[in-house]
């Protein structure tokens, strides 16, 4: 027939015109084909870095979570919530190298909630396991 351009539509659907010059379409065919794709995406566990970030994150907010109050941004001279400037405090400086070595735990939690899933990253990410 004619060669079909596929696109990522995610469920929506396409219009095709046919070029008269290719092989098999009569030069009269004026019709419009409607094709409709659908994508299915497939849910991935976060990475190693991505868990343990997001971990220290929680944790963080966990502990400031009770803090009331407007004050002054010193770098920018603007109100900031109280909670907000001590979160950033808590994680200024902060990558997952030393976040794991403080809490060596959390990546056995990590392949464990992998597991769990019955996903490993392995299968997923091929050549890119660990940090």
């Amino acid at each position: 027939m004619f060669n079909k351009q596929r696109k990522e539509t995610m469920g929506r659907e396409k219009t095709i015109k046919p070029n008269r010059s290719e092989k098999g379409v009569s030069p009269d065919a004026s019709g419009i084909i409607l094709e409709k794709i659908e994508y299915y995406r497939q849910k991935r566990p976060p990475t190693l870095s991505q868990y343990i970030y997001r971990r220290a994150v929680k944790e963080s907010m966990a502990k400031i979570k009770g803090r009331v109050g407007v004050t002054v941004n010193p770098g920018t001279g603007l109100p900031v919530p109280e909670s907000a400037l001590a979160a950033r405090e808590a994680l200024k400086g902060l990558t997952t190298e030393k976040i794991l070595a403080e809490n060596p735990s959390w990546k056995e939690d990590y392949e464990r909630d992998v597991q769990r899933r019955g996903i490993t990253e392995e299968n997923i990410y091929p050549g890119r396991c660990g940090l």
